[in-house]
């Protein structure tokens, strides 16, 4: 009896240990899970995603800003405000300000200075001139005013002097004298406009900015807003007027004063 009973728990006891050598060699092969079918957020080690080079940081798409390109520079300013465009219908050019120059009209004479003429009062010069002819006819339009005020002042370069605009200011209330020798040009202030950038009507390879009435040009200037401030002074007149225009100095226009009548 005793040999019969311990054969089933000899058969027993060698299913279980088989049992766990089959488990135990599932573990050693690696058996998924049943979670192994879904698949993990983290690439594995090795794997290079898009737009990462190996065991670097991942790099920006193209055209997206690197990380940190949003902090302000050092010495910027924060948040710059962008400068208008040029082309914005929303900026406005205003005429340039007034410069003027004061004189004592009673005392103005003209004087030799080299191998030209100088209309200057008793303090100082107001303009050069060709020949002593021009200068006497400047003297007899400046003895009307007290300020002489000059377009585009502040201009630079070899042609500075061709836009550089004189006109006048604050009567002087003397008597008038013997009229000077006009050379002047008629508009009609009703039709002034200003054009500027190319093609100019009359001279297509010119970049100035030109007063114009109708289709005539009167004046270059140097910028829009000088131009704007000839307009407002030519508005006021209907004869844009030369003294020592001809002259043949190397440099004519710095011999050359204006006047509007």
């Amino acid at each position: 009896m005793a040999h019969k009973t311990g054969r089933p728990v000899q058969l027993t006891t060698w299913l279980v240990a088989t049992a766990l050598v089959v488990a135990l060699a599932a573990c050693g092969r690696g058996v998924e899970s049943p979670d192994a079918t879904q698949p993990s957020d983290q690439p594995s080690p090795g794997t290079v995603t898009l737009g990462q080079e190996p065991g670097g940081e991942p790099s920006p798409p193209d055209g997206a800003e690197s990380p940190g390109s949003d902090e302000v520079p050092s010495g910027g300013d924060e948040d710059p405000e962008p400068l208008p465009d040029a082309d914005d219908d929303d900026v406005q050019v205003v005429a340039a300000k007034e410069y003027c120059i004061s004189y004592h009209p009673e005392h103005l004479q003209v004087v030799p200075l080299g191998s030209t003429w100088s209309l200057r009062d008793d303090v100082k010069g107001l303009k050069l001139f060709d020949t002593k002819q021009d200068a006497e006819d400047a003297r007899k339009i400046a003895r009307n005013w007290k300020k002489r005020c000059v377009i585009g002042s502040n201009s630079q370069g070899i042609h500075k002097y061709e836009y550089q605009i004189s006109y006048w200011r604050v009567p002087s209330g003397l008597p008038k004298g013997v009229a000077p020798t006009f050379d002047c040009m008629s508009y009609n202030p009703a039709k002034l406009t200003i054009h500027s950038g190319v093609p100019h009507p009359d001279e297509p390879t010119k970049l100035d900015s030109v007063l114009y009435s109708g289709a005539t040009p009167l004046l270059y200037l140097d910028t829009m807003a000088d131009a704007l401030r000839a307009k407002l002074v030519a508005t006021d007149y209907t004869r844009l007027c030369f003294i020592g225009r001809g002259n043949t100095r190397p440099v004519p226009a710095m011999f050359i004063l204006h006047h509007w009548r």
